[in-house]
């Protein structure tokens, strides 16, 4: 009868576990947080987002690629959010040599300028930006 109750308990954590990932997403989950150059890509790559925000400023999330569409709200969180294109340049300098990277269609794109100089960046650090 004791190791029910042990069973019965593990069973009850794990419920509570599972709940409360599936109703409480971590959408800091999909930032990129390393300071240093990383060693090998990523298995689904990198998303790279643009808009302008009210005050017609650029602004660019760079987050971890998975197979299912990100929501609005999840790549323009504030901590998702870079605000510059020298902040953007060191976001991906963190990233590892080979690195897919994919400009998310559904956003608007900065000027040619702009988006060759985001180019020629990233060819420099051989990256691959799509």
């Amino acid at each position: 009868m004791k190791n029910y109750k042990y069973i019965f308990a593990i069973l009850a954590v794990v419920a509570v576990f599972c709940s409360t990932s599936k109703t409480d997403p971590d959408t800091s989950a999909y930032s990129i947080t390393n300071e240093t150059r990383m060693a090998k890509p990523m298995m689904k790559g990198v998303e790279l987002y643009s808009w302008k925000n009210e005050k017609g400023e650029w602004n660019y999330a760079l987050l971890i690629g998975t197979n299912t569409d990100k929501p609005d709200e999840t790549i323009r969180l504030p901590s998702n959010t870079i605000t510059s294109l020298e902040e953007l340049k060191k976001k991906l300098s963190v990233l590892a040599e080979r690195e897919q990277v994919s400009w998310g269609r559904k956003y608007l794109l900065p000027s040619d300028d702009v988006q060759r100089k985001i180019r020629d960046f990233c060819k420099e650090l051989k990256i691959k930006l799509n």
